[in-house]
């Protein structure tokens, strides 16, 4: 993980290009804590096991890429190598060229993934009623689940890459046990 260079891996588009094509083929989970609350909005993990994916290089892009097609509402099973084309030139790799990563504790990364996830479920706790959409509530792959994913209690190793850390904005990558993550998590002011 600490090998893991963005600007060096988004230089050279072949190998980039070549490893979103395999992205493809790894399976990736997607737990989302889910509100319409404006200000905590949701908090999404895209995991993928190591057994399936080897190398943080890989899981990296294999995780942006699923992550990308989650927000832009695209069927990532419908993408194909054609599709990586565009998506690498339009939009991740400019994204990436954009991003100012910096490394921060495991301990910090817990603390603030845990402090989000905790008001979100709070906030869809006092909001399930019988008026509320189904849509609030915590999902794996779009599903909704019961109970605290074990994704969440996972020790989180260093270093943990922040893509993002800001107050309003926090996106990280970072690893535990058996997997890789991808969480993300943004206001909606």
């Amino acid at each position: 993980m600490k090998n893991l260079k963005i600007q060096e891996l988004i230089s050279n588009q072949t190998v980039f290009k070549q490893m979103l094509i395999e992205s493809l083929k790894i399976p990736v989970e997607c737990f989302e804590y889910r509100t319409f609350d404006e200000c905590l909005c949701s908090a999404n993990y895209f995991i993928c096991s190591k057994k399936e994916c080897t190398n943080s290089q890989q899981a990296f892009v294999t995780l942006i890429n699923y992550e990308l097609h989650f927000y832009q509402g695209w069927n990532i099973h419908e993408t194909n190598e054609k599709d990586l084309d565009s998506i690498s030139n339009i939009w991740l790799t400019p994204s990436l060229k954009q991003t100012k990563t910096k490394i921060i504790t495991a301990n910090e990364s817990s603390n603030g993934v845990e402090s989000i996830v905790n008001s979100i479920e709070n906030c869809i706790n006092q909001n399930m009623t019988s008026n509320t959409p189904e849509r609030w509530g915590v999902f794996l792959n779009d599903r909704r689940i019961t109970g605290k994913p074990s994704i969440i209690t996972s020790p989180i190793s260093e270093p943990v890459i922040a893509l993002n850390y800001e107050w309003n904005d926090i996106e990280l990558f970072y690893e535990t046990p058996s997997t890789y993550v991808l969480f993300s998590w943004d206001t909606g002011a």
